[in-house]
């Protein structure tokens, strides 16, 4: 019975959801901690820091404690888009940039400090699961989120019919071999 319930499960429901968020900017106030702003890298000066187009930064709204992830994917100077990889001093900043910033159209340059701070952005999660029935932390669990597909699970010779089979045998005594295989009663 518990192995049915199980095989009747989802998929998706067993093995749960991999955290994939990548927008962890606020550290809540800590100095240091490993577990709280994982895609926040090191603040940019706005009087010495360049960025290049096509590599994203955070911005620190400070009358707000808002961050937003800036795309300078699209930087606008003198009606020109820049190409990837363009390298511009960050005290250069425009509102044309485009970067969507709650400040005065007219504001320009190093002064932008007075609104936010910037940051390099890291992209990383930590793809841990969550939802899951299945504990991945157990040492017993000897199912690999990495390598058990949905295919793997559900195709012939899969995971569901192995156990099956194996349980079939076993239960039924359908061969010689499963004669002499202990029940777990």
């Amino acid at each position: 019975m518990r192995l049915m319930n199980i095989l009747s499960i989802k998929h998706k429901v067993l093995w749960g959801d991999q955290n994939k968020f990548t927008y962890d900017f606020n550290n809540f106030g800590a100095i240091y901690n490993p577990n709280y702003a994982i895609n926040l890298g090191t603040e940019l000066s706005t009087l010495t820091s360049n960025i290049s187009s096509g590599i994203s930064v955070v911005a620190y709204e400070t009358f707000s404690d808002k961050f937003t992830l800036v795309n300078t994917n699209l930087i606008t100077l003198n009606n020109t888009t820049l190409s990837a990889g363009t390298v511009l001093p960050l005290s250069t900043f425009s509102y044309d940039w485009g970067w969507g910033l709650i400040a005065p159209k007219s504001l320009s340059g190093s002064r932008i400090s007075d609104y936010y701070k910037f940051y390099n952005y890291k992209e990383k999660y930590d793809g841990k699961y969550f939802n899951n029935i299945i504990d991945w932390n157990n040492p017993l669990t000897t199912l690999k989120a990495s390598n058990s597909s949905f295919r793997d699970w559900s195709n012939d010779d899969g995971i569901m019919q192995n156990i099956l089979s194996y349980e079939l045998t076993k239960g039924l005594r359908l061969f010689l071999s499963g004669s002499n295989l202990v029940y777990n009663n």
